[in-house]
């Protein structure tokens, strides 16, 4: 993400032992310039009322809520009452890589702010893992704040994918709809995930999950019933219905049409013509 380099945070921020840089207790300013920097970062409000300005989104914060920085975040801020008090916490988060996939996986995500989840929270557990690691610090307990850290990520990153999934639940009645009005297009997965936004990995397996079926075969068979109905029409040639339905190639059509119906088409037109259909 490209920020105005002015605006970067120039000041050398020493992490120390567990990874994170901690705010002293008495250290509160009334009021903050937009800066950024590529750490994540932490504020608790202790007392009193804050406004924070988040890339260009403003938020009063309250008494017992968190403020969540992503990396890189342009972010400016000012107390609203007298004698605010909030602690803040500055996360490198490369520090927090380590050999497992999971933990690239993960911090990657954040890193390249491909994470949704809201700047600011009151969930009880998120701003008891800030107190703690605040606590910890201040004990001297380095892996404490690498394991309260940890798992704080870990609550933002299954929260954001539980919103992704909750949100896109209704996206596949969209794609359903848009796979029935474009059967005699050409239609692939990949052209479906651009269109809709999608990783083509996670679209199929979300697919079968929702259809039953792989992608392909479901538009597959509705392309074959189709033909069906368009059989019944005599003054269709075979090779038209075989275009109109999306098929660009007429044996594989055939094949497709027999090893799902047990007859080819030509021979399913000629049954209905022994046994029309009332």
């Amino acid at each position: 993400m490209k920020n105005p380099e002015h605006l970067r945070e120039l000041t050398a921020t020493i992490y120390g032992e567990s990874g994170a840089f901690f705010t002293p207790p008495d250290w509160n300013m009334s009021k903050w310039a937009a800066h950024w920097h590529s750490c994540m970062e932490l504020n608790l409000v202790l007392k009193g009322r804050v406004r924070s300005i988040i890339d260009g989104e403003s938020f009063e914060v309250a008494e017992n809520q968190v403020i969540i920085v992503p990396s890189c975040a342009v972010h400016s801020g000012e107390c609203l009452t007298p004698s605010t008090l909030y602690r803040a916490i500055k996360i490198e988060l490369s520090e927090f890589f380590n050999s497992t996939k999971a933990s690239s996986k993960c911090l990657s995500a954040f890193l390249e702010r491909k994470v949704s989840f809201s700047p600011v929270t009151s969930d009880p557990e998120i701003v008891g893992l800030v107190r703690s690691m605040i606590e910890a610090d201040e004990n001297d307990q380095h892996f404490r704040v690498v394991a309260d850290f940890y798992r704080l990520i870990d609550l933002l990153y299954t929260g954001s994918a539980a919103e992704i999934e909750a949100s896109r639940s209704g996206d596949f009645h969209e794609i359903l709809y848009y796979i029935e009005a474009n059967l005699g297009s050409p239609l692939s997965t990949k052209a479906i995930c651009e269109k809709f936004n999608y990783n083509e990995t996670y679209f199929c397996r979300k697919f079968k999950k929702h259809t039953g079926q792989s992608a392909t075969k479901y538009i597959l068979l509705h392309r074959l019933e189709i033909a069906c109905q368009q059989l019944r029409n005599e003054e269709k040639s075979i090779g038209d219905i075989c275009t109109e339905c999306g098929f660009t190639d007429f044996s594989y059509f055939s094949a497709a049409f027999k090893k799902v119906y047990g007859v080819t088409p030509t021979k399913f037109r000629e049954l209905l013509k022994e046994t029309p259909i009332k």
